[in-house]
């Protein structure tokens, strides 16, 4: 009768697993090459896709680490410029605080200046001056050194007059060098 059961088999086998090309035959040849260079092609554009989309966050971050370290560069920089202007300001207000100091002692030495070339005798000529911690330090040459102490100790201005070195005598000027010290009488001590 027909076709038997293995027949049947066989040939639906053959039909799904026969490929038919219908081209003429003298293009048969150039589609399976040409398909080859295709399928290399778009496996190549594959892998390369595949690398881009695995480099490109990496080349994001990249990007952003260094814009965030160029930012971090200038705040350290705004920074420094902070802490120079800081540190100036600090040393400016040290400096007014000094002059402030001095502008408040500054009468009270013109004062002590005024007494001395008042109180001390024409013969008498003073090589230095220094004030420190309410303490006067004078050295000069007098043509009678001794009574220096009780010129100064007799001023509203000076307390606790002594030499504070030996008086040496110049013999060819006969002028007495002399260093003493004396202290500044405080306002209410003077009162």
């Amino acid at each position: 009768m027909g076709a038997t059961l293995d027949d049947r088999q066989q040939y639906q086998a053959n039909t799904y697993s026969q490929q038919y090309n219908l081209l003429p035959k003298n293009l048969q040849d150039n589609q399976g090459q040409d398909f080859k260079g295709i399928k290399h092609f778009l496996t190549a554009c594959l892998l390369l896709l595949i690398g881009i989309a695995i480099a490109l966050p990496f080349w994001f971050q990249q990007r952003t680490l260094d814009d965030l370290q160029q930012q971090v560069a200038m705040a350290k920089h705004k920074a420094l410029e902070i802490e120079d202007i800081k540190a100036e300001t600090t040393a400016l207000l040290h400096v007014e605080k000094k002059l402030a100091d001095i502008k408040q002692q500054a009468p009270v030495i013109l004062n002590v200046v005024e007494q001395l070339s008042t109180l001390l005798p024409k013969d008498t000529w003073l090589k230095s001056f220094e004030y420190k911690d309410n303490k006067f330090l004078l050295q000069g040459l007098s043509a009678s050194s001794s009574a220096l102490i009780g010129l100064l100790e007799a001023s509203p201005y000076f307390k606790q007059t002594t030499m504070i070195s030996p008086v040496t005598r110049d013999n060819k000027d006969e002028f007495d060098q002399f260093e003493l010290e004396t202290y500044r009488e405080s306002p209410h001590d003077a009162g």
